[in-house]
């Protein structure tokens, strides 16, 4: 299924090695896009506030700025408000629930579900493409 274009996709993710599978997979879809990566949440924040990404996954623990302090930033600017963040994380869920993350971000555990991933940008490209016509 060939969708309208989701312009950018950032990946923030402190392993090098994840990095390189998630630009692999994202490529393979049939989703025209632009992956970008971080490897913390300072890097991440950087990027988003340059490129505007459509959809931010990102990882919950990361050096300096973490994912929890990355995302409870971006909520705090209004003009991230529609750009849709996934947290894939190795962390407990009752970890995550003490989290004090937005009610707004989908969580899921590792391993990378790349195919729900993959579903929720092609939902946010038909978003898209119906906003447009």
């Amino acid at each position: 299924m060939n969708t309208a274009p989701l312009s950018r996709v950032l990946v923030v993710e402190d392993d090098p090695l994840l990095l390189k599978l998630y630009k692999a997979r994202l490529g393979a879809w049939k989703i025209s896009m632009v992956v970008e990566t971080a490897s913390d949440g300072f890097e991440g924040l950087v990027k988003v506030g340059l490129q505007r990404p459509d959809l931010l996954i990102t990882d919950l623990q990361m050096p300096h700025i973490d994912g929890f302090q990355m995302i409870n930033s971006l909520a705090q600017i209004a003009d991230c408000s529609a750009m849709q963040i996934v947290a894939v994380t190795g962390l407990s869920v009752q970890d995550i629930a003490s989290s004090a993350l937005p009610s707004t971000v989908r969580v899921f555990t590792k391993p990378i579900p790349f195919n729900e991933l993959e579903s929720i940008a092609e939902l946010l490209a038909s978003q898209k493409k119906a906003i447009a016509n």
